[in-house]
């Protein structure tokens, strides 16, 4: 009670934020006749860098947050669910590039480089939270097909053409992170994934997995309730592959209840003949 979560902020704040630091970086002030002054917009800037890698990175598992609540609300739902996310990516190292950018510009001075770590980059991974939402996605039956237009600074843009601490090593660092993080959510479930000009594949590709399908079963030699159990699919035909799920979750009964219950609340698709109803709110005493 009384307390409020920080806000997320959007894609765009975000990215805005990203183009307008990579110029600051190519302007920063070397270690020269003023060491303490380049010393300390160096450090202002590296801040900047570590808070917007921190907005990224609640932005990223904001998403990956709502993308695990929407698979939970239709795992309970029959027959063959799809989610389709169509978002600007989400950075598995929010901060890698541009502190990899930071050092491009000041990799030449000591007393400036050590203000950083190396592990500064690395921070704010959410690749367990993504593998988690595609672990339960898998359990539930649920294939994620993911369409991104990565907001990452183009290395000729405007504001980026012609410096030297955005270059295309950075470029490729930002989308792989992107892109790395996409494929660990929807290649697992059954799905793919599509970057920029990809959504074309990825709407066929759904069409046609809607249209046509395989199923197949078999029954384990033991039980494994709550467990991810790994499946591979191997076909006779030489160069054939298959796309499929990389693992099955066997659910346990609660899940499997919490799951029918929820999607009965959401969609209503289950039949209610004695009329139950339920409400949400505050809990009330009952009268004797």
């Amino acid at each position: 009670p009384g307390r409020t979560a920080a806000p997320v902020p959007s894609a765009n704040a975000t990215y805005n934020d990203t183009q307008r630091i990579i110029p600051a970086l190519e302007l920063a002030p070397l270690p020269g006749n003023d060491r303490g002054m380049a010393a300390a917009g160096a450090d202002d800037l590296y801040q900047q860098i570590r808070h917007q890698g921190q907005q990224l990175e609640a932005q990223a598992l904001s998403t990956a947050g709502a993308i695990e609540q929407l698979v939970e609300a239709v795992a309970g739902l029959p027959g063959r669910k799809a989610v389709v996310l169509l978002s600007g990516g989400i950075p598995q190292r929010p901060a890698e590039a541009l502190v990899a950018a930071w050092r491009n510009r000041f990799a030449g001075s000591n007393e400036v480089s050590s203000l950083s770590s190396p592990l500064d980059g690395l921070r704010g991974d959410v690749s367990g939270v993504l593998a988690r939402t595609a672990a339960h996605a898998n359990g539930s039956g649920v294939a994620i097909y993911a369409l991104a237009a990565p907001a990452v600074p183009s290395r000729v843009s405007a504001e980026t053409l012609g410096t030297s601490v955005w270059t295309d090593t950075e470029e490729f660092t930002a989308t792989a992170n992107v892109r790395d993080s996409l494929q660990q959510l929807a290649l697992p479930t059954g799905g793919v994934l599509g970057l920029d000009n990809g959504a074309k594949v990825v709407v066929d590709t759904l069409r046609s997995d809607l249209e046509s399908y395989y199923s197949l079963g078999y029954r384990p030699r033991e039980r494994r309730r709550g467990k991810d159990r790994k499946l591979r699919v191997e076909v006779a035909r030489p160069g054939m592959r298959v796309r499929h799920r990389s693992a099955q979750r066997e659910r346990t009964s609660g899940e499997q209840m919490a799951e029918q219950t929820r999607a009965a609340l959401l969609f209503g698709f289950q039949d209610n003949p004695l009329g139950v109803a339920v409400h949400v709110g505050a809990p009330l005493r009952g009268e004797r």
